[in-house]
């Protein structure tokens, strides 16, 4: 019995311990992500980094965007060096390599989430830290990888991209989007609460519905990080449709993890370990023989 006893007081005694280095542990999680919060919360606008105001047209329209050997850096690890291109207004191009050769970062770049250590980015001839980033991100769309959709009704999500917009643009959007068969199905129509994530929706139809977001924001530069690379066959085709209805007349970047998206540009851009090693059209590549001409041969293996 004495042993029994001496056991359960060690046990008692060491309990609230543990809990209070648990919670210790809790406490360091919430002052590491306070301090990123309020990193986030006291960084000025971008045209204020220089000190300087500037005299940026709201009803100005973006026009050519160019890097100027830009490189860019993960805490002091490179993964950008020394990149030049131009995307001409209305032009569309993309960006293919292998996984960690940086294309994702070229979209930071561009629409303010970091800053380049070298080189510079110029929208309309001026530098990206002149430019009113609200204006820039205003006329900008993103259709992503992962889609995210808030709760909400179906309404709601189609108005984040443009909160002026009629029921019946809504519906015409909707269409454009290759999004009538989805709401069909809805019970109350536009009214249809959403969960958080679009959580009662497959992969495909949220990737839609992502589009037709894009779609109300008529935007004037269109984003696409691969927008088909984890949705099946079917949605794939749907998707593609309505991709290539909206980057109609719109300058486009896209991040190509299938290679079948670069058949729909003007310029491919073939990246490795952060530079370009590559340019020209799907033909002109293919002709050189070169890195982009053996990654379509190795896609074209893994789909037999």
């Amino acid at each position: 019995g004495t042993f029994v006893a001496f056991v359960s007081y060690i046990r008692m005694f060491f309990r609230p311990i543990r809990d209070l280095a648990e919670k210790f542990n809790l406490v360091q999680n919430a002052l590491a992500s306070a301090e990123r919060i309020f990193l986030i919360l006291e960084q000025r606008p971008s045209g204020e980094l220089s000190g300087e105001k500037t005299s940026w047209g709201k009803s100005e329209q973006i026009g050519d965007i160019v890097f100027d050997r830009v490189s860019f850096a993960y805490d002091r690890e490179y993964v950008l060096q020394d990149l030049s291109f131009r995307l001409d207004r209305g032009s569309r191009i993309a960006f293919v390599g292998p996984t960690g050769s940086g294309k994702t970062s070229i979209v930071n770049l561009l629409i303010g989430f970091h800053s380049c250590q070298q080189g510079n980015i110029f929208i309309n001839g001026r530098e990206i830290n002149e430019v009113d980033i609200t204006w820039l991100r205003s006329r900008t769309a993103l259709v992503m990888q992962e889609p995210y959709l808030f709760s909400g009704s179906i309404r709601q999500l189609i108005l984040q991209g443009n909160p002026h917009l009629s029921d019946k643009k809504i519906l015409e959007i909707l269409q454009e989007a290759n999004c009538g068969e989805i709401l069909s199905r809805m019970p109350e129509g536009l009214d249809t609460e959403l969960k958080a994530s679009g959580s009662l929706l497959s992969q495909g139809e949220r990737q839609l519905l992502s589009v037709a977001r894009a779609f109300a924001r008529d935007p004037e530069l269109l984003i696409l990080d691969e927008a088909t690379s984890s949705v099946d066959s079917e949605h794939e085709t749907r998707i593609q449709e309505a991709l290539s209805r909206l980057m109609q007349g719109r300058s486009t970047i896209t991040i190509a993890h299938r290679l079948v998206t670069s058949l729909q540009v003007d310029r491919i851009f073939v990246l490795y370990k952060g530079r370009i090693i590559e340019s020209g059209n799907h033909n002109e590549l293919l002709t050189n023989s070169g890195f982009y001409s053996k990654l379509v041969q190795l896609h074209n293996q893994s789909m037999e």
